[in-house]
């Protein structure tokens, strides 16, 4: 569903994870991902600095991390 579709179903994170997704799946645990076209296009491609950028399309989305909610976003 992401794939589809990932604005919609994501929610966009900020602070030192701005420019990245996150989806809920269940009560507590959620994807962390980076959607291409969207980082580029608010400009968080500056702080993102994927190493790859370069290479990878706009439709391009990036799994980041998936776990419980505290788990995740300590990891990144």
């Amino acid at each position: 569903m992401i794939i589809e579709n990932p604005i919609a179903l994501g929610e966009p994170l900020k602070g030192n994870l701005r420019g990245y997704y996150s989806c809920p799946i269940q009560k507590n645990f959620l994807i962390i991902y980076l959607y291409c076209r969207v980082c580029r296009k608010k400009g968080d491609s500056e702080i993102v600095l994927c190493s790859d950028c370069n290479k990878c399309s706009d439709d391009t989305i990036k799994f980041i991390d998936l776990g419980p909610h505290d788990q995740a976003y300590r990891r990144n």
